[in-house]
């Protein structure tokens, strides 16, 4: 920094500061550091982030909503066969926005009526209708004491009543056991199990 020169250099002028005792604080005004915040007043403390990089999962977007286990299960083409019919099974409706009604039940659970060719027919917002397949996703249980039923394996088309719940496998009771449905008879892998519609 360069060091400001007076303007009045004669003798007579700088006797005349110095006797009113202002010269030295006249020269220190010269080297009056800047502040370290004026330095850099443009520039914020905490780097801003690139909107490239922010996340885009639902924890970050407030208008999104927590997706659930099953969202991304296949659809339930297998309500076609026999043992699933005048079963109350419970359905989700996904990915309908804007190709079916324009979004209008998306994310509705709905109760399973039957099918009708290649649509399945459901109840939902106190109405009936008919929806393609692949709109659908099996409601998969997420605690104990859900009566459930079996959709695949050995068990399919049977129901049961969990006991112990965990997220991947379940101790399920046979809903018709005589024992009243108090212990568990076996164990089915959760993803297997689609919640009775109640």
């Amino acid at each position: 920094m360069s060091k400001i020169k007076n303007r009045d250099s004669s003798p007579g002028a700088s006797a005349a500061a110095t006797s009113s005792g202002s010269s030295a604080s006249a020269t220190e005004s010269c080297y009056l550091p800047l502040r370290p915040s004026l330095l850099h007043a443009d520039i914020p403390s905490t780097p801003l982030p690139n909107p490239e990089e922010m996340s885009t999962s639902p924890a970050w977007n407030p208008s999104s909503r927590t997706p659930n286990r099953g969202d991304n299960a296949p659809p339930p083409y297998w309500l076609v066969e026999s043992c699933f019919n005048g079963m109350r099974i419970s359905l989700r409706i996904l990915h309908t926005n804007p190709d079916f009604h324009n979004g209008k039940y998306e994310y509705k659970q709905v109760e399973f009526k039957g099918v009708v060719g290649d649509m399945v027919r459901i109840t939902v917002m106190w109405e009936t209708i008919e929806i393609p397949f692949k709109y659908l996703v099996p409601t998969i249980p997420s605690q104990a004491q859900e009566i459930v039923v079996a959709f695949e394996g050995p068990q399919k088309g049977k129901k049961f009543k969990i006991m112990v719940f965990k997220h991947d496998v379940c101790g399920c009771s046979n809903w018709e056991s005589a024992t009243r449905r108090r212990k568990v008879d076996l164990e089915i892998p959760t993803d297997q199990l689609v919640v009775v519609y109640r």
